[in-house]
Parts: C-alpha cells; sequence; structure tokens
C-alpha cells in the first residue's frame, strides 16, 4: 500500500497565526539602533542568551520582531510607579 501525503500546503501558515513578513522584521543593525545600543551588545545578548532579547531564526540569519521588542523591554521595566496597583514604589514598600 502506498503512504498518502498530507494534503496540507507547505509554507502556509495556520488559520489564526501570526504572520510577519521578512521585510518587516529588523536586523541586527536596526534592531540596536532600536534598543539605542550597540550592535555589538545586542549580539553578545543574543548569542550569551542574557536578558532573553526575542528573535526568530530563519535559515543562518538572526531577525527581530519590533513589536516583540517592544514588549520585552515593558516587562523589563523596573522602578517608577507600580503600574498594576497606580500606587508609587514608595508607597508599596513604606510600613
Amino acid at each position: 500500500m502506498a503512504k498518502t501525503r498530507s494534503k496540507r500546503s507547505r509554507g502556509v501558515a495556520p488559520v489564526g497565526s501570526s504572520i510577519t513578513a521578512l521585510s518587516d522584521l529588523l536586523n541586527y543593525e536596526e534592531a540596536a539602533k532600536f534598543l539605542r545600543i550597540s550592535k555589538g551588545t545586542l549580539e553578545n545578548w543574543v548569542s550569551s542568551g542574557l536578558y532573553g532579547v526575542p528573535y526568530i531564526k530563519v535559515g543562518r540569519l538572526i531577525r527581530f520582531r519590533p513589536a516583540s521588542l517592544s514588549r520585552w523591554l515593558e516587562f523589563r521595566e523596573r522602578g517608577g510607579s507600580s503600574r498594576f496597583t497606580g500606587t508609587s514604589a514608595a508607597e508599596v514598600s513604606s510600613p
């Protein structure tokens, strides 16, 4: 008996998945400018896994989605006023 191949098309994303065109992705230099850091620093963070910078591997290339970098920056935000309670850090930590 012959094996039947799946009728699913190659290269077509499932309905409801997030599709980003390769042209919408940033390279190292563009992502570094977006984050306002040096290209070398970004390369170090990605290669070492330090800070968990979100990236996409496209073959041998590494690319960055601007929206993912923005969310990553928000997640890393520290200090200032609490975004969740509407109170300042001083009010939260005072006895």
